[in-house]
């Protein structure tokens, strides 16, 4: 079924108007499904995910923001990426440590004199919710697991 863009916008509008709540639900919605994954591939798509979210400000660098906030999003993201490598080949702790540390550079884009890239005013309080529940999601699966 071919989705129409009024869904998406609809979607996007949904998440704008409550960015927190919505942020509850995604992070919950990608932690919990981890319950039911073998330890090395929870370790795995817990690290892409990271090095995804870490990815989409260089996106909205290219669209909204100029060559310096590219570069800087771009360093960023190579930087959350290596975190993600390194929860993998070292230890998986690494991993929920880079979401909340990615919470805090989704802050850092809150204040709009200062950012280097413009993002939609929704996006920062729901990216940091998603990362700080999907954190505490994996932590709390991985603690209780040993």
């Amino acid at each position: 079924m071919v989705r129409e863009a009024g869904d998406s916008l609809q979607l996007r509008a949904l998440i704008a108007a409550h960015p927190s709540v919505s942020g509850v639900l995604t992070g919950a919605g990608l932690g919990v499904p981890h319950v039911f994954l073998a330890e090395e591939l929870s370790i795995a798509i817990s690290a892409l995910t990271l090095a995804l979210i870490a990815g989409i400000y260089i996106g909205f660098a290219i669209v909204r923001g100029t060559e310096t906030a590219f570069g800087v999003e771009l360093v960023a993201a190579v930087g959350y990426t290596l975190v993600a490598l390194l929860g993998i080949t070292l230890t998986r702790w690494l991993i929920p440590l880079g979401l909340i540390a990615h919470s805090g550079w989704d802050l850092a884009h809150r204040r709009r004199r200062t950012a280097l890239t413009d993002v939609p005013r929704w996006y920062v309080p729901f990216c940091a919710v998603v990362d700080l529940v999907y954190a505490t999601t994996l932590l709390a699966i991985w603690f209780a697991r040993g």
